[in-house]
């Protein structure tokens, strides 16, 4: 499947009270997405291979080396350490793994000691990693040994409150206090979080949100392959490049056209491969084809296409997942 030929840009809705939406000063919200004309590195934007944001701060990695990381006060850091694999943007800091599976601390300007690490994430509360193996490890001081927390894992993701580990047929939701666990009937393979908020990827390409010790289903939505969260608003992307958006709206971030929530998804960009939610506001990085995750079933995209040539979203509901 061809995603649409969208020239490379940078999209963008929300609030723009620290500049975040990279357009002009007197912009303070846009109801619907518009392009960041402000953006510093646009003869760039095809090279973005990585997006990643937490609250008003954001990061970008350029053709998976070069980091530029941007808190709120609005100053651009720019640093490399290697070939990057996958990075997490925090409120002050940036967390990224490098494919030879070394992990680094921006703040600390110092790798952790546990490598071989083929999975990281971060919020304010827990820096995690996965190996190859399944092992899950929690990061502590960079000096210090990690803590090896789980075994048999084959994704993780967390909150500021909780840790998601998933395996073959169940999630553990895991804190410095205690854990507990429940069974899922489809296999889940990715999983994203924000300070407050989990969304989840099954092979199938089916959304999850995670609410009260239970998956409910997202409806109204194409296969999806890659999300993101921010402060009780979402966004995904669909196989085909269409990025849907739903959820709490008070700063028009969805970019829906108004500041009104809605709990049904909204399609609202095509030719989204990259997407980043910010507390009150969204970035898309459009122009190119969206990343197929691993364990991905090709097999609903080739589906998918001939029951709803013309789909959109028209029903939300939810389903327990167990």
């Amino acid at each position: 499947m061809k995603t649409k030929n969208i020239e490379p840009s940078i999209m963008v809705s929300g609030d723009n009270s620290y500049g975040q939406l990279w357009c002009k000063k007197e912009t303070q919200v846009t109801a619907k997405f518009i392009k960041a004309t402000s953006f510093p590195f646009e003869s760039k934007i095809s090279r973005i291979s990585h997006v990643s944001a937490w609250n008003q701060s954001i990061a970008f990695v350029f053709d998976d080396f070069k980091v530029f990381f941007r808190p709120e006060d609005g100053q651009i850091h720019e640093f490399s350490t290697g070939t990057l694999r996958q990075i997490c943007c925090l409120e002050n800091n940036v967390i990224t793994l490098q494919y030879d599976g070394k992990v680094y601390n921006y703040l600390e300007k110092n790798f952790y000691q546990q490598e071989g690490i083929s999975q990281i994430a971060a919020s304010n509360n827990y820096i995690l990693g996965l190996n190859n193996t399944g092992v899950v490890y929690l990061f502590g001081a960079v000096n210090e040994p990690a803590k090896e927390i789980e075994k048999d894992a084959t994704a993780i993701c967390c909150t500021g409150d909780e840790v998601f580990i998933i395996k073959s047929n169940s999630i553990i939701v895991w804190t410095n206090e205690d854990s507990k666990s429940f069974e899922t009937s489809t296999k889940i393979i990715a999983g994203y979080g924000s300070e407050t908020e989990a969304l989840f990827i099954d092979t199938d390409g089916n959304l999850w949100h995670y609410d009260s010790d239970a998956l409910l289903q997202v409806f109204g939505l194409p296969p999806v392959v890659f999300a993101a969260v921010g402060i009780q608003h979402y966004a995904a992307i669909s196989y085909d490049g269409s990025l849907y958006t739903w959820g709490f709206n008070p700063s028009a971030q969805l970019g829906i056209g108004s500041d009104k929530p809605s709990n049904d998804p909204y399609h609202v960009l095509d030719g989204t491969r990259l997407v980043a939610c910010g507390t009150h506001h969204t970035l898309a990085v459009c122009g190119g084809a969206p990343e197929i995750p691993e364990g991905f079933n090709n097999s609903v995209m080739i589906k998918s296409a001939k029951l709803h040539p013309n789909q959109k979203s028209v029903i939300s509901r939810a389903e327990l997942l167990y």
